[in-house]
């Protein structure tokens, strides 16, 4: 016999199958679960930040002041999500047993059990027509449009790669707030002395010396069920644009591009949900038209009675008319007394009409120590400005990622995911985001403000990225870290007002360039250029974000300005390497570097960078083409690109079989390629370059989806040489194999003809009738947001098709008139059929 001590809860039997089986009561179980707020139980939890500012974060976060009212705006409430369109973002019956039971579908949240004294049937009865009332709302989702820079391809949503999202999730930052995949493999990283130390150390030893913050795991934000939850369009949407539905910026926005977004939706709807369904591609929900208008206008009114609206926007609904609630500088009386909304579970099941947040004791306590500190009157004005700041940041969960003054920074179990491009070994420093301690001395007001904006990047080598955040948010943060910049009379960086640099020595440009060759080659790049091997933080631009006062001092002692920095000190106890130079004197030195640095544009590059130059890796095609296998920009990690004798060039995407680009004169330098880890992509050395539309040249039909995924999933199989060097590129699409022979026109040396032949698979042949054989091919002859088409081009009946960016399609009379006009997402293109069922020729001349 088994006999288990179980605790004190709730438990309720089921025969199933003649199995008796015991489990714990749903309602019960979500008692465990308390409000989850990640500034909170990473540092409010551990006495790492004043109690007062951990109880302002929960008020701010579980939305307060949305029902009660005050004039403290440190305790203005979070908005919670956007409610536009909820019926065709949100699966009706998750949003039912959302509001039914909010804290047992989602451990953790901060949206309130607004039933939670109601009886059984009275919760069913009115979560389901709010339910119904919510999946009336029924504005579309927002259509994503391409560009001549962005392709976005027809129904992106439904081509996630969700292996290429587990990659993105775990790369650019997703782990920071959400639990990574335990099998998720990372790059072996040498581990840094701090955690060297860290593993040596017990408990005591690490609080004594101030480490238990360092050594603790991060906070695990629930991704609840995003099968049961979205559908593949509706995720791939939010993911792109999370401000539109959450607009307070809790949910960062990483910059994704809108397959990136596919994937990651794919990843997570497919191996992060308990149920994967076997199609993402709508929500299985009722029209309004079959839900009954009765039950919509209760949910209406229930909505409203509730104070829903109070917290949602996007419904058209007032709280007009609703009694009024205590205000919230008074609560704190009713908190420690234990009643209220926060009160313990048991203490309010029998008040059908307070809504009711899980929270525990210690969070109770750091709320009633917030309203205490705000005065009787609740409106006190903000406190300090450090501590104005501290919250937002805590709010916004920016300390996930960044440290600032010792507080937060990538906890200690996330890190190995924050990688290099490459994974070159540049130290914690070169892969994690960068501490934030007195960046409102060190980076110039309009940098930092586009820095928050997500809108510049000085660190290629890493994949994780820094959000976009809402613009109301970019003009908090600006505004609170100019007021602590001005708050301080003692700035790190010393006396600000010290006459430094002196013009004369700002203009000694090339002592400035003498001195980047005493060490800064060896890690930055300039102006893109770098010795070979070095990925570093860009140091173009330099005047436009750093503080001049701030660059002194960082050259003066590296280590004290930024603590743990691989940067060596070139100015050991404030001497000159090169006492040549302004007589030896280190901070007029500096100003030279600065000079340099700050007109870099116009200036030639670091001695050392010019010379590595110099030593040629140009491909030059003489005799023959030369091809090299690459990474491109425009043409992708599986780049080939092609240089012809006749000084014109091309690089194809093999993964879509696509041509990339064109470009006339010199083709590549191909040191990168063969030397450098991590390389930069390779960029043409030539001129009239032509970028091509990112959509995939092949599609199958009726869908347009990439016909790549008839088959297998690569559709690329090689390329083979004839007697002069010119290659033809092959291609499988489930079926049909396709020749792909593209070359400088023999009748114009500065254009292009493209020569494809498609026929059956030996494997099938051309009678197998089997269901990819019948499926029809669509090649792309050309696209863009604007087509314009003219006859008798270059010969009798010939048709030319050109795109607003000047790229020029011509084709024979017989092309032409199989070919049709189609729009996707604003963009157009002109598709040619192709018969899988036998051989079928054609020829392309291409001019720009």
């Amino acid at each position: 016999m088994l006999v288990c001590i179980l605790p004190k809860v709730a438990w309720r039997a089921v025969i199933a199958h003649g199995v008796l089986f015991f489990f714990a009561a749903a309602t019960l179980a979500a008692e465990t679960a308390s409000v989850q707020v990640a500034g909170f139980d990473r540092f409010g939890r551990h006495g790492e930040i004043d109690e007062s500012v951990a109880g302002r974060l929960l008020i701010t976060e579980m939305g307060c002041a949305a029902c009660h009212s005050t004039t403290n705006q440190e305790f203005f409430a979070k908005s919670g999500p956007n409610l536009v369109g909820a019926g065709v973002r949100l699966s009706r019956d998750w949003v039912e047993r959302f509001i039914a039971d909010p804290a047992n579908v989602k451990p953790g949240t901060t949206m309130p059990h607004m039933l939670g004294g109601r009886s059984e049937n009275e919760r069913a009865e009115i979560a389901a027509s709010i339910a119904d009332f919510l999946t009336s709302l029924r504005e579309p989702i927002a259509e994503v449009k391409g560009s001549g820079a962005l392709a976005v391809p027809h129904q992106f949503w439904l081509r996630g790669d969700a292996d290429r999202g587990r990659e993105l999730f775990h790369q650019v930052g997703c782990v920071a707030c959400h639990a990574a995949d335990p099998n998720h493999e990372t790059a072996e990283i040498a581990a840094s002395p701090t955690d060297q130390l860290l593993e040596l150390l017990d408990e005591d030893e690490l609080a004594d010396l101030g480490l238990s913050g360092a050594s603790r795991p991060g906070p695990v934000q629930s991704l609840g069920d995003p099968a049961a939850k979205y559908s593949a369009h509706s995720l791939t949407s939010f993911l792109l644009n999370p401000e539109t539905v959450r607009p307070s910026g809790r949910m960062p926005n990483l910059k994704l591009l809108p397959t990136e977004a596919a994937d990651i939706a794919a990843y997570l709807i497919r191996e992060r949900s308990p149920q994967p369904p076997a199609i993402e591609a709508s929500l299985n929900v009722a029209s309004p038209e079959s839900i009954a208008p009765a039950s919509i206008a209760r949910g209406r009114d229930w909505f409203t009675k509730l104070r829903c609206n109070s917290c949602h926007s996007g419904t058209e609904t007032a709280t007009v008319g609703l009694p009024a609630t205590t205000p919230l500088d008074r609560l704190g009386e009713k908190i420690s007394g234990g009643s209220g909304c926060v009160a313990p579970h048991s203490d309010t099941t029998d008040n059908a009409k307070t809504p009711h947040f899980i929270v525990d004791d210690a969070q109770r306590a750091a709320m009633v120590a917030a309203i205490g500190s705000a005065g009787p009157s609740g409106a006190s004005g903000p406190s300090g400005a450090h501590d104005q700041l501290q919250l937002s940041m805590l709010q916004l969960n920016c300390l996930a990622c960044h440290q600032r003054d010792s507080l937060g920074g990538v906890a200690r179990d996330r890190r190995a995911y924050f990688e290099t491009v490459g994974n070159a070994d540049l130290g914690d420093e070169g892969r994690l985001p960068p501490p934030l301690s007195h960046v409102e001395h060190k980076l110039q007001p309009a940098w930092l403000s586009r820095v928050l904006q997500g809108s510049v990047a000085i660190r290629p080598h890493m994949h994780v990225r820094m959000p976009k955040l809402p613009g109301d948010a970019v003009k908090r943060l600006s505004s609170e870290f100019a007021s602590v910049r001005e708050s301080v009379t003692v700035r790190p960086q010393g006396d600000p007002k010290k006459a430094w640099p002196q013009p004369a020595d700002v203009k000694a440009t090339d002592v400035g360039r003498l001195m980047m060759d005493s060490g800064c080659v060896q890690c930055h790049s300039f102006r893109g250029e770098a010795l070979p091997g070095v990925i570093g933080v860009v140091l173009s631009g330099i005047g436009d974000r750093m503080q001049p006062q701030w660059f002194l001092a960082l050259l003066r002692d590296p280590g004290t300005m930024k603590p743990r920095t691989r940067m060596p000190n070139f100015f050991p106890d404030g001497v000159s390497q090169h006492p040549d130079l302004l007589g030896g004197d280190r901070d007029r030195q500096i100003a030279a570097m600065w000079g340099y640095l700050t007109d870099l544009a116009k200036q030639p590059l670091p001695a050392k960078i010019e010379e590595a130059r110099s030593a040629d890796y140009e491909l030059r095609p003489v005799d023959r083409p030369i091809i090299l296998r690459t990474f491109m920009r425009d043409a992708g990690t599986r780049a080939i690109a092609v240089g012809f004798p006749d000084t014109i060039n091309i690089a194809v995407d093999a993964s879509q079989a696509r041509l990339a680009a064109v470009w006339r004169g010199r083709f590549l330098d191909a040191q990168g390629t063969w030397f450098i880890r991590a390389a930069p992509p390779a960029d043409p050395l030539g001129d009239s370059l032509m970028t091509l539309s990112g959509l995939p040249s092949f599609l199958s039909t009726p869908d347009t989806k990439p016909a790549g995924s008839i088959g297998i999933t690569t559709p690329f199989r090689g390329y083979r040489l004839d007697d002069r060097g010119v290659p033809t590129f092959q291609y499988r699409f489930g079926s049909v194999d396709v020749d792909d022979t593209i070359e400088p026109d023999g009748n114009s040396k500065q254009n292009l003809v493209r020569r494809l032949v498609a026929r059956p698979t030996v494997a099938t042949g051309p009678t197998t009738g089997n269901a990819a054989t019948k499926s029809p091919l669509i090649f792309r002859m050309i696209s863009g947001q604007q087509l314009r088409m003219t006859n008798n081009v270059g010969g009798p009946g010939n048709v030319e098709v050109a795109n607003e960016a000047g790229w020029r399609v011509i084709v024979s009379a017989n092309v032409a008139k199989s070919a049709t006009m189609r729009t996707e997402n604003g963009v157009k293109s002109w598709l040619l059929p192709i018969d899988p069922r036998r051989e079928t020729k054609w020829e392309l001349r291409y001019a720009w």
